[in-house]
């Protein structure tokens, strides 16, 4: 019997969830956080039977790559209640082929992207228990992006997908899809997005197992979890389960993985990357320094490092008052040099523009970078000051989580690699205290 199941939840900042956590997880891969270098590999996950990045017509190729496209949403949004995507859960009919089911998952998925929000779809099978038994679960996972794309990247947001008649004309959809190919079929099953209440039938709903049941059951155990809210259940059936037994059972279950993925929302906060990119930074650090000073000089470089980076972050999102600014460095009738500022308010625009700080990108940014605070430019330091400024309280999750690592080095250097005339036993190359 078809059944209709289709789930939509926000993944976004205020809960603390991760974009790229979640989608390495549904496409069973290995993605690159470039905000805190944490990887997030999920391949020795049971393999997802397919997945696909789809895109509007519009959208750049870069869109299409997975790591590339999550990694870019998040550093896209500079709110810290930014939504990053909308994620969908939906089941597949079981009368229906693989071929079949992914051809249905892309007509849902294309709702979405000719409205322009890149999607992420990736197909899950039936999982087997021990005894070689299928729950018969193909289900879909579809991440949607809550940013349109255009030719430049990133665009505006969907805000009509906020809309509740909008989700409720999708959830139509998702049955209309199913239901047409049953018509195609000549086959009499159907689905309904409706509530039994509303479709006039008098019984009540299948209960959802979940997970942990769904999982324990696997096992060849009987779960005390009754399929109907009515159906008389004696407690004497019911199994006690160890938490080895249980342990044993939810490991590498994808459902279960998933809620663990949403469960550990403080792992992914700021303040956790944070702290995850500072011991990473530090550890290096202290791997590779030879003296004080060339630790020291190590921490500097990584923090100038950092710098440049956030400076591209403030181009991103400043872009009117870094034109403004160069501007007004114009003299009138000295063609020569106003040619010049004019190529360097088309530098300004291309950095503006990119969406990562990666390769070319990074290059034109970090001249640019040099180029602004050169005393010539900025003799009484306002420019620089505005940067600093923006840096300090924006809460642009790459940029405040680099805030926080900066402030966590300094504080480790001066802890542990005081100034050299702070302590002797430096001069005379005795190590730590």
């Amino acid at each position: 019997m078809a059944i209709y199941h289709l789930h939509c939840d926000i993944i976004g900042r205020t809960a603390g969830r991760s974009a790229v956590a979640a989608a390495a997880y549904r496409a069973t891969s290995r993605i690159e956080d470039r905000t805190t270098g944490e990887v997030f590999n999920y391949r020795r996950k049971e393999k997802a039977l397919y997945t696909v990045v789809l895109t509007g017509a519009n959208a750049p190729q870069w869109a299409k790559n997975r790591a590339e496209l999550w990694n870019s949403c998040e550093e896209k949004e500079n709110r810290k209640n930014s939504q990053f995507c909308r994620s969908f859960d939906g089941a597949l009919p079981r009368e229906f082929d693989l071929k079949t089911n992914i051809k249905l998952a892309r007509k849902f998925a294309k709702i979405f992207t000719d409205r322009g929000t890149p999607a992420d779809l990736a197909i899950h099978g039936p999982h087997k228990d021990k005894d070689g038994r299928s729950n018969e679960n193909t289900h879909f996972h579809l991440l949607v992006a809550t940013r349109k794309m255009n030719e430049n990247g990133w665009a505006e947001k969907d805000r009509e997908a906020n809309d509740k008649n909008f989700l409720k004309e999708v959830r139509k959809a998702w049955a209309d899809i199913v239901n047409a190919e049953f018509k195609r079929k000549g086959m009499s099953e159907r689905i309904d997005e409706r509530t039994l209440k509303e479709q006039g039938l008098d019984r009540e709903a299948q209960q959802h197992l979940g997970p942990k049941a769904t999982a324990i059951q696997r096992e060849g155990k009987q779960s005390d979890r009754r399929r109907y809210k009515s159906e008389e259940h004696p407690q004497s059936q019911a199994v006690q389960v160890t938490d080895e037994e249980l342990q044993n059972a939810l490991q590498n279950d994808p459902e279960v993985l998933r809620l663990l993925d949403e469960k550990d929302k403080l792992l992914n906060s700021p303040e956790a990357k944070a702290e995850r990119s500072f011991q990473k930074w530090s550890e290096e650090i202290l791997a590779k320094h030879t003296s004080p000073q060339d630790a020291r000089e190590r921490v500097r470089i990584k923090i100038a490092s950092v710098e440049k980076h956030n400076f591209f972050w403030y181009v991103h999102y400043n872009k009117d008052a870094e034109i403004e600014f160069w501007q007004k460095k114009k003299f009138p009738g000295n063609k020569v040099w106003n040619e010049g500022i004019d190529k360097t308010i088309q530098k300004v625009k291309e950095v503006a523009r990119a969406p990562y700080y990666k390769g070319e990108i990074a290059v034109k940014s970090d001249r640019l970078y040099d180029e602004s605070f050169q005393f010539s430019n900025d003799s009484n330091g306002e420019h620089k000051s505005a940067f600093r400024k923006w840096v300090s309280t924006t809460d642009f999750a790459p940029v405040k989580i680099a805030r926080m690592v900066v402030q966590k080095l300094r504080e480790w250097r001066d802890a542990l690699f005081p100034h050299l005339e702070q302590s002797q036993d430096y001069h005379h190359g005795r190590g730590r205290k």
